[in-house]
């Protein structure tokens, strides 16, 4: 209590220092890592770490680690951008990638912020999120190859297939294995679309400080495309099985 009853009462005075401790709480973890990196790098032998983590400083060697993986994702020279924050935090932020750690995120509370600005419930989000966009790409990139690979498979046999002209330049293709064949050329080059200019989608801030002209730029190539898809769409409604499809023979490399 008496303790209690030194401290002054003056409200500016009380802040300042608990942002003078919470600095100095930011600094230690860097320390603690520096120091608990330095001890397993260089002066125990295998398999001794965890006990004297246990043993010696009263660390779980789960807890131990995080304050590592801290000072070697975030360094002495990101020091001072954090030190106000607590482990939890900082683990977060040591644990997203790269390029994560230095833009600004839109959380789904429509506040938009960076990563030392956010709580570690926030910090989890923005971590979930970039993981769900990562495997969306990496799964689009793996279909992408997949299609590659089945329209080269394709492609070689159209080399050996005959192909008869029309006279306005395009080339009339009937037999199931061109069809196929394009199906695939198509496909792939919408995959490749989409993975050119996915990452406008995650770019609300950016866009919402877009020009004018850019926006109407934009609404008008997404105009053209929806008005195409929707005309696609019809086609493949009303075509049989065995209706012949149409292409231009300069944008098919497929042609013999």
């Amino acid at each position: 209590m008496s303790e209690v009853l030194t401290l002054s009462s003056d409200l500016p005075t009380l802040t300042a220092e608990i942002n003078a401790y919470k600095r100095v709480a930011g600094e230690a973890i860097f320390e603690i890592g520096r120091r608990l990196k330095h001890v397993k790098e260089n002066d125990l032998v295998h398999g001794q770490w965890e006990r004297w983590c246990r043993e010696e400083i009263g660390f779980e060697p789960s807890e131990a680690r995080k304050f590592v993986r801290v000072v070697e994702q975030l360094g002495a020279s990101n020091r001072c951008t954090y030190t106000e924050m607590g482990l939890r935090a900082l683990y977060e932020i040591a644990t997203l990638p790269p390029d994560g750690r230095i833009r600004e995120h839109t959380l789904k509370s429509g506040a938009v912020k960076t990563v030392d600005e956010m709580t570690v419930r926030e910090l989890r989000e923005v971590k979930s999120a970039l993981k769900a966009e990562r495997e969306a790409r990496e799964q689009a990139e793996a279909r992408a190859e997949k299609a590659e690979g089945d329209y080269e498979t394709v492609r070689e046999t159209l080399d050996s297939v005959c192909t008869t002209y029309v006279d306005d330049g395009l080339y009339r293709i009937d037999n199931q294995t061109e069809v196929n064949g394009a199906a695939l050329f198509f496909s792939d080059k919408v995959r490749d679309l989409v993975k050119e200019f996915s990452y406008l989608t995650s770019y609300c801030t950016e866009l919402a400080k877009a020009s004018d002209e850019s926006r109407v730029e934009y609404c008008s190539a997404l105009e053209a495309l929806e008005e195409f898809v929707s005309s696609l769409r019809k086609s493949l409604e009303v075509v049989s099985a065995d209706s012949v499809m149409i292409i231009d023979q300069t944008q098919y490399r497929g042609a013999c």
